[in-house]
């Protein structure tokens, strides 16, 4: 009976001193908010947040169903011990949508939405290590500039992984996105500006597909196994192609239709075509790639006009094949390209 009794005392005492705790935390720092404990939703955690808001997810009382539209500033929403899943409750809705400026979305998993991550008409938005599949689509950017997508993984959506509508001057970087059926990352309607580094994309039907977008930027990124095309850039003028590889595609690069690009120290090994070009060019500048080991042609020019693509390697200090039965030299070229003079040396 005393030992019933000292516990129940001991139970008491550690209840009040858990709310005395709570009230004092809450009452030092008012914009820190940790869901379940303090709410026990996203949801409920953002309507009651104020700008400016720290919220953290506790990951060890996932995963959570429920779709969360974010309307506050600058709020700061992280997961804590691990991973916190969030699995959308009804397919035919984004499971996060940012709709506010300066949110800052990092550490979660993300499930079953028509979008994992919706943001739309908001800037300055960073979504950092995050994990987002078996959504319809990734992450949507539409009508949203200045925003940063860092250290994801995009990984088996329905579709596509990653797209951006109308979206510019957004940095894409260190993402890995694979096994999309569509494509990994689809960019067009006038999205301008944007820059995509060192991301390693790889096993979609299409890599990269830029259309009517110009003044973008590709830079170190891994272009690998795609059923298709690595990169396929259409219709846009003043893009830069810079230091990528694309190794084992269909086609590395395809160029088509009215370009103004600059494709200057890129790798083009083991795939079939490494780089094709189709439609009209105006202005390409090609130099300092290497084309090696790529079984159907190194560059092929199905377009009517001549194209520069001098100081290039092309697999041998021979220079490239100009048909198929020759023996002992570099990679094939098709097509009307002027290569001389061609680079003796492997670029890297």
């Amino acid at each position: 009976m005393a030992s019933t009794l000292l516990l129940k005392k001991l139970l008491i005492g550690f209840f009040m001193l858990a709310l005395l705790f709570s009230e004092l935390f809450l009452t030092r720092w008012p914009n820190l908010i940790i869901v379940p404990m303090t709410f026990p939703t996203l949801h409920a955690a953002l309507e009651n947040a104020k700008p400016n808001a720290r919220i953290y997810v506790d990951a060890r009382r996932g995963p959570y169903q429920e779709s969360v539209q974010i309307t506050k500033t600058n709020v700061i929403i992280e997961s804590i011990y691990g991973r916190a899943i969030f699995i959308g409750p009804r397919s035919d809705q984004p499971v996060i949508e940012i709709l506010a400026d300066g949110v800052r979305f990092s550490g979660f998993e993300i499930r079953n939405g028509s979008t994992g991550i919706l943001v739309k008409r908001a800037k300055l938005v960073r979504l950092v290590n995050n994990v987002v599949t078996k959504n319809l689509q990734g992450i949507v950017l539409s009508k949203a500039d200045q925003n940063e997508i860092s250290d994801n993984q995009v990984v088996q959506n329905e579709s596509i992984g990653l797209l951006l509508d109308a979206s510019s001057n957004n940095s894409i970087e260190e993402n890995a996105i694979s096994d999309h059926p569509v494509g990994g990352i689809f960019v067009e309607d006038g999205s301008f500006g944007n820059e995509f580094i060192q991301n390693v994309i790889k096993s979609d039907r299409i890599g990269v597909r830029l259309l009517s977008s110009p003044d973008n930027e590709f830079l170190e990124n891994a272009f690998w196994n795609h059923a298709d095309m690595g990169l396929s850039i259409e219709s846009s003028r003043d893009v830069r192609v810079l230091e990528n590889h694309f190794e084992s595609n269909k086609t590395g690069l395809h160029l088509a239709n009215d370009l103004h690009a600059v494709v200057e120290e890129n790798m083009f090994k083991q795939n079939a075509i490494g780089s094709l070009v189709q439609g009209s060019t105006k202005d390409l500048h090609l130099s300092h790639n290497q084309w090696s080991g790529n079984r159907v042609a190194g560059l092929q020019n199905d377009t009517a006009e001549s194209i520069l693509a001098s100081s290039n390697y092309w697999g041998s200090p021979d220079g490239p094949r100009t048909s198929a039965d020759q023996m002992g030299q570099g990679d094939l070229i098709v097509g009307s390209i002027e290569v001389e003079p061609w680079l003796k040396d492997p670029i890297r």
